[in-house]
């Protein structure tokens, strides 16, 4: 297991994401990308290359540092030239978010069967994506619009995930720190032939 996290002003969020190998693999078939385009408005995606091993984790790195180096662009069109770009790989599936604090606002695009969750104080909200591959022209992804406040985390999990997490974790763990979760989720949830990435974020706290 291994952990990713940084250390950002309070004005931004705050992430944690921890990443498990399956363990028959020699390397790592998911990816995830953070990135603060604005102080107040940061991008983040979890990815997973389909099947295991390189040609996954190829495609998977290629679909991360597309994403890194485009955020200028939106999400529906960032998924569109992703969808081109990794014809003749393995192909992906992905979610990804931009998360505006000054609009309090997370709008959303995914394609595939990343999970993504909005979790609050009045409970849990599943993101909604739409079928497909990136990388097997893949239909148009559609866009979705939330609500955010100070008291969202948002949560992306790759399918090595158990979704089991949702009922079994301690209730508490949501309005605590990401990275207590998402240790959580990856230490009691995964399945452990596959490889599994958890992404949490959420606005820092003093």
């Amino acid at each position: 297991m291994a952990g990713a996290g940084e250390s950002v002003p309070r004005s931004r969020d705050e992430p944690c994401t921890p990443v498990r190998r399956g363990h028959r693999f020699p390397v790592n078939g998911d990816a995830y990308a953070v990135r603060y385009t604005r102080p107040d408005q940061a991008r983040v995606a979890v990815i997973d290359g389909l099947g295991h091993g390189v040609e996954a984790h190829e495609a998977a790195v290629q679909a991360r540092q597309f994403i890194e180096t485009r955020t200028s662009l939106e999400l529906v069109p960032l998924f569109q030239e992703l969808d081109a770009l990794l014809r003749g790989t393995r192909g992906v599936v992905a979610a990804a978010a931009v998360i505006d604090l000054v609009s309090s606002r997370l709008v959303f695009v995914g394609v595939g069967n990343i999970e993504a969750v909005l979790l609050g104080p009045d409970g849990s909200q599943q993101l909604v994506s739409t079928s497909g591959i990136l990388g097997n022209r893949s239909r148009r992804p559609r866009q979705f619009e939330y609500r955010w406040s100070a008291e969202s985390m948002l949560l992306l999990c790759s399918d090595g995930v158990r979704s089991a997490w949702r009922t079994g974790v301690d209730k508490r763990l949501w309005e605590a720190h990401p990275d207590r979760l998402a240790h959580e989720i990856i230490t009691n949830y995964t399945r452990e032939a596959d490889d599994a990435t958890v992404l949490g974020i959420r606005e820092r706290r003093p």
